[in-house]
């Protein structure tokens, strides 16, 4: 039986309260602190803050109580149960709506097991994951070069998120990951296909690639900025046209971005309408307009050797194509970032920005556009 401390809110009351689960026994006591359930000012995000402080405080001294009393047998027990356990848990419970937050969590806890095998262990237990251990895993993600800093920042994020949800059900006294920081680093710039390096692949041949959807998921993502796992899922129903007021017939589709589960009705350009008539008349699949894509090293091998044979001497993925859309996109005379951004389907501006690229020969044409601001000498 498992005793717990944990602190709540309650929204209708707007109060904070503490849940006491012992021996099987349940009951709750109110903090008298203040507390805003619905924040509009500044002075009650100030106040929400110092509060919270105050009862997590409360909520520590109230666990060390208990892990001194009698009821704290099931604690002393808790702490040889296995960490990696209580992490795939918690990752089913996140991801139980969402695919993609669940392959990230385990992404992230492979990272994980993978550390503790070069200790020599293939399991953790509770006891085992101290502060110590905290700061030895986050050097350890810091020190890999086949990940990304935007990646390992993610990784670690969860790992401190699960740590939290340990401490918050009793597994630990403490929040291990309190006074560690997480990883810094810039967001990953993503490559990109310039106007005549798209058009120097388009005109290439690939009868390599003629038995597989990934030369036109490629060309369509560089024309719409949808990723990859949207054109699995895409269907020609998705697609349709209005006309405006001036009776000028203009194409949309519809899709659901699978991180956010957000729904997005996004404009077609006209190259975008060109290429998905031609995809239309070439189709094998009366459903879906990528049937049997596939994302594998394999398959974006191809498009790197695609990339070489149109002597564009750049690593090229498939994320590339969103990349190439979105600066496509931002260099149209009166584009807006938030435009794009909801284009991308972005959560945070700051990783739309992440997209952008420049070079030196727009540095150079900016810089001769600028006003002269003295007079030329004599």
């Amino acid at each position: 039986m498992k005793n717990t401390i944990k602190l709540y809110e309650d929204k209708r009351r707007s109060k904070l309260y503490v849940r006491y689960r012992i021996n099987g026994t349940s009951r709750d006591e109110t903090l008298d602190l203040e507390w805003h359930s619905n924040v509009w000012m500044d002075k009650q995000i100030k106040i929400n803050k110092r509060s919270k402080k105050l009862a997590e405080e409360y909520v520590f001294k109230k666990r060390m109580e208990l892990f001194k009393s009698e009821n704290a047998l099931d604690f002393i027990e808790n702490q040889n149960k296995s960490f990696i356990s209580f992490y795939k848990k918690i990752a089913n419970e996140r991801g139980v709506n969402s695919k993609v937050t669940l392959d990230g969590y385990y992404s992230a806890l492979n990272k994980l097991i993978d550390y503790i095998k070069t200790l020599g262990v293939s399991d953790l237990t509770f006891k085992q994951v101290n502060e110590s251990f905290c700061s030895s895993f986050k050097a350890h993600l810091e020190g890999r070069l086949d990940i990304g800093d935007t990646t390992k920042q993610k990784y670690f994020k969860t790992f401190k998120y699960v740590t939290a949800q340990a401490y918050n059900q009793g597994f630990h006294q403490k929040l291990v990951c309190k006074n560690i920081k997480g990883i810094s680093g810039e967001y990953q710039r993503h490559d990109y296909l310039t106007p005549e390096e798209f058009k120097s692949m388009y005109d290439t041949p690939t009868p390599f690639m003629d038995k597989t959807q990934t030369r036109r998921f490629f060309i369509f993502s560089c024309l719409t900025g949808l990723p990859h796992r949207e054109c699995m899922n895409l269907k020609w129903n998705d697609f349709y046209s209005e006309k405006d007021k001036n009776g000028k017939k203009n194409y949309f589709y519809n899709y659901i971005r699978e991180k956010t589960g957000k729904h997005y009705k996004n404009p077609l350009s006209s190259d975008a309408v060109y290429y998905l008539k031609i995809l239309w008349e070439t189709k094998s699949c009366k459903v879906f307009v990528f049937p049997g894509l596939k994302y594998s090293a394999h398959e974006n091998n191809k498009i790197q050797t695609w990339a070489n044979m149109s002597n564009i001497k750049k690593k090229i993925s498939p994320h590339c194509a969103r990349a190439t859309f979105a600066n496509l996109f931002v260099r149209v005379e009166g584009s807006n970032i938030m435009d794009l951004k909801e284009l991308m389907g972005h959560k945070d501006v700051k990783t739309t920005l992440s997209y952008i690229g420049t070079s030196l020969k727009e540095k150079t044409e900016a810089i001769l556009r600028m006003p002269r601001l003295i007079r030329k000498l004599q």
